[in-house]
């Protein structure tokens, strides 16, 4: 292979400005493309919004939008409104939240707001049934009128721990907005949130004003992709550009690495963009990822060239010889790593398959730069002056020495670890909620934090009720049915309210038998029940009516089970028991089962997990392979599966230890991290097996070949591509926190498994066999 490509080797130093400006070329061109595509860069596509985790063909994902196409939007816009002494009982307090209520409807894109304020209180006047505010005008207010508002309001089962804490110390000013499935409306909805709580603070001091709901969460997590491509990046770089001059200590191998890591992400988001795909923040997380693959390509390289220049050798021989010893190894790494992150088009979630395809447009990329224009530049710059290579040669020899003198002993111990580490794994549990995905430096996360504390929950399955045809919600039956699994509902454990029809029908036949609680229940007649809500109906003003629970032809009805903060295996459970109950207790004509976001997100980590197994599987078979073949022997493409399949196992077990909390986005590591671990293994096996065919050297010395020649390479790269996933543990977005640290771990441990498992396995099962034996070994 190597005198196949001998005629491009000297192609590329030789010509060096042929290929510079072939890639100047190339880089125009797309740039060009991707600008007329979007419109002089200013309309990059981009989705931050919930519904981007669930593809079209997900059924129970096609339940919850036929739900919400039923009913009216349940998007939310939130204020939390708690003065810092007493209750919300006062004449300040009163009118803080009815002018809040006020405001809200001129918010672009509001189409309802419901609080204490305009909460429809119904009362019997004779004949009529009255509905009206629960109060106007706060400041004219009597002190008698306060107080029917707050024996109202804590007592009214509608609004408590719904619109009121239990206490009176809290309530909130929810409004709904239509939007489209990215949120993209939500900066518009903000700008005009964000000003109005600047207003209320200082117009009342005497209480705190926050924001949560789905469109602060949205703009949280768009806040989230920005910290990690304007923060969390350029940090990385800078920690990598530190590792890069302690390891080269040369100006023009770090600007040339720099300028193909630049190169790699930006064609790599070129190509991804113009291949129709949109921006994420899982998709953002390609950069990092691509960022490592570049220095590791680099490093390689960069590393052999400056060996072979303290040798001796010319610039132009030091470079043949680098593209010589590492075009193999560089490319089989980029051909594995691209399999590993193909495999993540196995995920559920879309925006995973869009970061696995960035990152293999990446690779691809990292690898042409790298073996092309990275050469080339090298060719035009002054060969580096520092004798690099003869200290760092002669650690790596003590290291081999002892690996090999302690093989017996290293295998022993380093099997009894990694079977303590796996045997954590069950530690795990399965746990996503998107609202808690950010910590308490974000003020939606603290605004949260307190709505829990004082209000209750915001996790929620939802149930839309069929009956038997239109107007068939005004049946008994349907009711009580309804209203039983509400009663059942409320005994279960984790749950804070529970919404329903059912609920305003007992209110109103309670009201029309003189607020009679005896009368608080389900009217024996559908006529009555007709009246009863047509009467209600009548009275409500624009924007307030029945639409977010029942629909428009009354042939269905909406049940909410909101939840205290809960985990999603136990939601999951939870689901599944009222899904049970349902099919046990209501007639065929009745059945349903749960949708929501929440539900949603439990159900696609699960599956993430499985799928991502599958792809894992595959792509651990696929590279060992292909190994089997590029290195032309069975026992090694066998052997290459402990070192890569080993590391994500412990650091799941470790994680197990330290978190336990498996998300979506850990939920992928194993099939991501497979393409960037087995880079060790592959760059290791090669420079052993060359040694073994090449140089006939005996398994030991075989070993301290390959550690002088690669080992600093390894541990380098390790060095910097943890310094780079650590930056994102310090990170304030939980799964960049989970993917940083265990990314970080697995890469770690695979170094150490590698030096310290592999190794010593190697010299063992290697021992008593000769170079050329090894292409018909199994």
């Amino acid at each position: 292979m190597e005198s196949i490509f001998l005629p491009y080797y000297k192609s590329v130093v030789d010509q060096p400005v042929r290929w510079i400006m072939a890639w100047l070329i190339i880089i125009v061109v797309m740039m060009s493309a991707l600008g007329v595509k979007t419109q002089g860069f200013t309309h990059i596509p981009f989705n931050d919004g919930p519904y981007m985790f669930f593809s079209d063909d997900n059924k129970e994902f096609q339940d919850l939008r036929r739900m919400e196409g039923t009913y009216q939007s349940d998007k939310t816009l939130i204020f939390l409104f708690t003065p810092y002494e007493g209750d919300v009982f006062t004449h300040d307090s009163l009118s803080a939240i009815e002018e809040i209520t006020q405001l809200a409807w001129s918010f672009p894109h509001v189409v309802r707001v419901d609080s204490i304020a305009n909460f429809q209180h119904t009362e019997v006047s004779g004949d009529d049934l009255a509905t009206r505010y629960l109060y106007e005008d706060a400041k004219s207010l009597t002190a008698e009128e306060i107080a029917h508002v707050k024996q109202v309001t804590l007592n009214e089962k509608a609004l408590q721990r719904q619109m009121i804490a239990a206490s009176g110390e809290a309530t909130i000013i929810t409004a709904y907005v239509i939007v489209d499935d990215a949120l993209s409306e939500t900066p518009d909805i903000m700008a005009s949130a964000n000003k109005a709580v600047t207003i209320f603070r200082d117009k009342y001091p005497f209480a705190e004003v926050q924001l949560l709901g789905d469109i602060p969460f949205t703009e949280a997590a768009n806040m989230a992709t920005m910290e990690s491509l304007v923060v969390t990046t350029p940090i990385g770089m800078t920690l990598v550009l530190i590792c890069l001059v302690i390891l080269f200590r040369s100006v023009w191998s770090i600007l040339v690495t720099q300028i193909m890591i630049a190169l790699s992400i930006m064609l790599a988001y070129v190509i991804f963009l113009l291949a129709g795909n949109e921006m994420s923040p899982p998709s953002a997380l390609a950069s990092p990822m691509i960022l490592t693959l570049a220095v590791a390509d680099c490093v390689h390289l960069l590393v052999t060239y400056h060996q072979q220049s303290a040798l001796g050798k010319g610039k132009r021989d030091a470079m043949l010889e680098s593209l010589r010893i590492n075009f193999q190894p560089v490319w089989l790494t980029s051909i594995t790593t691209a399999i590993g992150f193909l495999m993540m088009n196995f995920a559920e979630a879309p925006p995973f398959q869009d970061m696995g395809n960035a990152v293999f447009f990446g690779v691809i990329l990292a690898f042409l730069l790298s073996v092309s224009l990275l050469p080339a530049l090298m060719m035009l710059f002054p060969q580096p002056s520092y004798q690099f290579g003869h200290s760092q040669q002669r650690y790596m020899r003590s290291l081999a020495q002892f690996t090999i003198d302690h093989h017996r002993k290293l295998l022993i111990s380093m099997s009894i670890v990694v079977v303590v580490l796996i045997s954590f794994i069950p530690l795990n549990r399965v746990n996503d909620v998107f609202n808690e995905y950010f910590d308490d430096s974000y003020a939606v996360r603290r605004s949260l934090d307190m709505y829990m504390s004082e209000i209750g929950g915001l996790q929620r399955l939802q149930f839309s009720i069929p009956s038997t045809g239109p107007g068939g919600v005004m049946e008994p039956e349907y009711l009580r049915n309804i209203d039983k699994l509400v009663q059942w509902a409320e005994t279960q454990p984790n749950v804070s309210k529970v919404r329903s029809f059912a609920e305003v029908v007992k209110r109103l036949n309670k009201n029309m038998h003189a607020d009679d609680p005896n009368f608080y229940r389900i009217p024996d007649e559908r006529e009555l029940i007709s009246q009863y809500v047509l009467l209600y109906e009548m009275g409500l003003p624009f924007g307030l009516g029945l639409d977010s629970q029942v629909d428009i032809s009354k042939t269905e009805s909406k049940v909410e089970v909101v939840f205290d903060r809960i985990q999603s295996d136990v939601l999951v459970d939870l689901r599944g028991e009222v899904n049970d109950w349902i099919k046990q207790n209501w007639p065929d004509y009745m059945q349903a089962k749960a949708t929501g976001l929440d539900s949603l997100f439990g159900d696609i980590s699960f599956d993430n997990v499985k799928s991502m197994f599958s792809g894992t599987v595959i792509a651990l078979l696929l590279v060992s392979g292909l190994l089997v073949f590029t290195l032309g022997s069975p026992r090694y493409g066998l052997l290459s599966l402990l070192p890569n399949l080993l590391p994500a196992a412990m650091a799941f077990g470790i994680w197990g230890v330290i978190n336990g909390q498996v998300g979506i986005f850990a939920s992928v590591l194993c099939c991501m991290t497979l393409g960037v671990i087995v880079d060790d293994t592959v760059h290791f096996l090669s420079k052993y097996v060359r040694a073994r065919r090449e140089k006939n050297y005996s398994a030991e010395d075989a070993t301290v070949f390959a550690f002088q020649t690669v080992g600093v390479s390894l541990i380098a790269t390790t060095i910097i591509l943890v310094a780079n996933f650590g930056v994102m543990g310090f990170s304030h977005y939980a799964p960049n926190v989970a993917m940083g640290v265990l990314t970080s771990m697995i890469i770690s441990i695979a170094l150490v498994l590698d030096f310290f498992f592999f190794v010593p396995l190697l010299v063992v099962l290697d021992r008593d066999k000769k170079g050329d034996d090894l292409l018909v070994s199994a």
